[in-house]
C-alpha cells in the first residue's frame, strides 16, 4: 500500500536552509526570466563549458527549488513606473510621422497613437441628473411641447379651415 509518508511529493519548495544563490546562478534565472533558451542563459551566465554540457547542466540547475523561485521571482508582474513620460512618446510619435523615411502605414500608425495620447478619441463626457428633480423637468418638458403642439394644430387648422361666401 503507498501512502502519503512513502510518496515524494511532485511540488518542489524551495529549502530556507538552502544557501543562497552565487552570481552565475542569479545571472542564469535573469537570463532565463528574460526569454533566453536554457543553454544560452548558462552560457552567458559564464560558465565555460561546451554546448552539450551547458544543456545538460542548464536543465538539472532548473530542476533545483531555490532556482525555481528565484525565477517565478523575477517572472512575476511588477508594478513599474513608466520609462517615457507622456510628452516624450509624444515627441516619438512626431518624429515618426514626420519623418520622410518611414512606410506610410508606420506613419499613419504614429499619427494615430499621438491622437489617441492627446486624448482625442475621449468621449464627449455626458452627466445626466437622476431622480424626482430630472422626472419632474421631463414632465414639465413634456407639457411645454403639447402645449405648443396644440398651439401649432390649431393654427394648421384655422388656415385650412374653409372660407364662407
Amino acid at each position: 500500500m503507498i501512502t502519503k509518508k512513502n510518496v515524494k511529493s511532485k511540488e518542489s519548495k524551495p529549502n530556507p536552509k538552502a544557501r543562497p544563490l552565487n552570481v552565475r546562478q542569479e545571472r542564469f534565472c535573469e537570463f532565463i526570466s528574460s526569454g533566453e533558451s536554457q543553454t544560452e542563459a548558462y552560457l552567458k551566465a559564464g560558465w565555460k563549458v561546451t554546448r552539450l554540457s551547458a544543456r545538460v547542466n542548464a536543465s538539472d540547475l532548473l530542476t533545483k527549488p531555490n532556482i525555481k523561485a528565484r525565477i517565478a521571482v523575477l517572472r512575476a508582474p511588477q508594478t513599474k513606473k513608466a520609462v517615457l513620460t507622456k510628452d516624450r512618446k509624444r515627441e516619438i510619435m512626431r518624429d515618426i510621422a514626420e519623418s520622410s523615411t518611414q512606410k506610410t502605414q508606420d506613419r499613419l500608425r504614429a499619427i494615430e497613437i499621438d491622437a489617441k495620447l492627446a486624448g482625442d478619441f475621449a468621449p464627449e463626457r455626458v452627466e445626466l441628473e437622476t431622480g424626482p428633480k430630472t422626472l419632474e423637468a421631463v414632465r414639465e418638458r413634456a407639457r411645454t411641447m403639447a402645449s405648443a403642439l396644440s398651439r401649432v394644430r390649431l393654427r394648421i387648422e384655422s388656415d385650412s379651415a374653409p372660407v364662407a361666401p
